[in-house]
C-alpha cells in the first residue's frame, strides 16, 4: 500500500470464530505519512551588497509533519574566503554588523525525521565609505608652471571584502578669482566592482573633498 503525505485514521474491526456470539472487537488508530523535506528560506538577496547593519531570519516550512529545527552555521571570513563555525539552533535572527563578504549555511529537520537540503548563501556587508586621494600635496599653494591632479579612489577596511571603487567624479571652478563657481560634474573613471563574483550592488557614496591649485605664468 503506497500512500501520499497526509494524515489517515484507520479503523480496524476483529470478529470471533463462534458465528452468532456478537463478539467484535474495534481498534481504531491514526498516522501521519511525511516523505517530503522541510524548505528553509532566508529575508536576503545573494550575493547582494548592503550599506547598514543586516539581521538574517531563517524560515522553515514544512506542510506536514512540521519544522522540528533550523540550524544553520555563519562564516568567519570577512574576505571571499570561507571558513565556517560550527552549527548552531537557530532561536533568534543573526545579525551582521561588519564589512565583508559572510557566508551562510541553513537547512531544517521536521517531526518526520526528515533533513531538508542545506542552503548556502552570501551576505556582503560594506559600511565603509570609499576614499578619493590626489597627488598633488600643494593645497591652496601657488605653483608657476601647468598642473596635472590624478585622483585615485581606494575602498578598503583592514582584510575585510569591500564592494570596490566603482566610480570617481569631479567638478572644476570656472572663476579664476577668489570666487568659487564650480562647472558641471565629470565622470573621471569606470571602475569594476572588487568583488569575487562580479556582482553590481550597492554603492557607498564617499565624503566630497575641495582642493585648491593657484597657477600663474607671469
Amino acid at each position: 500500500l503506497s500512500l501520499t503525505d497526509g494524515n489517515y485514521y484507520i479503523d480496524v474491526n476483529l470478529h470471533t470464530n463462534n458465528v452468532g456470539d456478537g463478539n467484535i472487537v474495534v481498534s481504531s488508530t491514526s498516522f501521519v505519512v511525511d516523505k517530503t523535506k522541510p524548505s528553509t528560506s532566508w529575508n536576503k538577496n545573494n550575493n547582494a551588497w548592503y550599506t547598514s547593519n543586516q539581521t538574517i531570519t531563517l524560515t522553515c516550512t514544512d506542510a506536514t509533519a512540521g519544522c522540528q529545527t533550523t540550524k544553520y552555521r555563519l562564516d568567519t571570513n570577512a574576505t571571499n574566503a570561507i571558513n565556517f563555525g560550527a552549527w548552531q539552533t537557530y532561536t533568534a535572527p543573526v545579525s551582521i554588523t561588519t564589512d565583508g563578504n559572510w557566508a551562510i549555511d541553513f537547512n531544517s529537520v521536521d517531526f518526520a525525521l526528515n533533513n531538508g537540503d542545506s542552503n548556502r548563501q552570501y551576505l556582503l556587508l560594506d559600511k565603509t565609505k570609499p576614499l578619493v586621494v590626489w597627488d598633488y600635496n600643494k593645497h591652496n599653494y601657488w605653483v608657476a608652471h601647468d598642473s596635472n591632479i590624478h585622483l585615485a579612489c581606494t575602498d578598503l577596511n583592514a582584510l575585510a571584502q569591500t564592494s570596490g571603487c566603482n566610480l570617481t567624479k569631479y567638478r572644476k571652478d570656472r572663476d579664476s578669482s577668489a570666487n568659487v563657481n564650480f562647472g558641471a560634474w565629470f565622470s573621471l573613471n569606470s571602475y569594476a566592482l572588487n568583488n569575487a563574483d562580479s556582482n553590481t550592488g550597492w554603492i557607498r557614496n564617499g565624503d566630497e573633498n575641495s582642493i585648491t591649485v593657484n597657477t600663474s605664468n607671469k
